[in-house]
């Protein structure tokens, strides 16, 4: 993983290596700073967000509804363009639900691309779910090992 320091509202930028494509990670200090790199601009000059749930339902948000319903999630990302990660994670926010919200954002740099923005959701959520799976997985496993260890 290579480390190089961020600009403007970037707490941090480094690219993380997958085979021999470099993902560039993007760690906002907070949901405002996230949700405003999302919209291009300040939540005070931004129009109505819009976009697909996790069921693939259609929404639009004020963005201070928008902000306050990802506070509410306690992490939140966006890739833009297909090429780049956008991460904020709240201290409260549980490891499995931050790795699925990355494996989902993942989900949506992967090919094929769906020209139907819903099943582009449903392809994304389904490597979030896979992600908590294996991580849920990992979890007991490692557990039932230390178990054994201690009997």
């Amino acid at each position: 993983m290579s480390v190089s320091s961020g600009s403007g509202r970037e707490m941090n930028c480094f690219g993380v290596t997958n085979g021999n494509e470099r993902v560039p990670i993007i760690v906002y200090d907070s949901a405002q700073e996230c949700l405003e790199a999302y919209l291009g601009c300040p939540l005070e000059q931004a129009g109505s967000m819009e976009g697909y749930n996790s069921k693939g339902i259609r929404y639009s948000y004020s963005p201070e509804e928008a902000l306050e319903r990802i506070k509410k999630k306690r992490c939140w990302g966006f890739c833009s363009d297909k090429e780049a990660l956008h991460l904020w994670k709240d201290e409260s926010c549980d490891v499995g639900t931050f790795i699925e919200l990355i494996a989902h954002e993942r989900g949506h740099m992967c090919r094929p691309h769906h020209r139907s923005q819903d099943l582009e959701e449903i392809k994304a959520n389904q490597y979030g779910e896979i992600a908590r799976f294996a991580y849920e997985v990992g979890l007991h496993v490692q557990e039932c090992y230390a178990a054994k260890a201690e009997s």
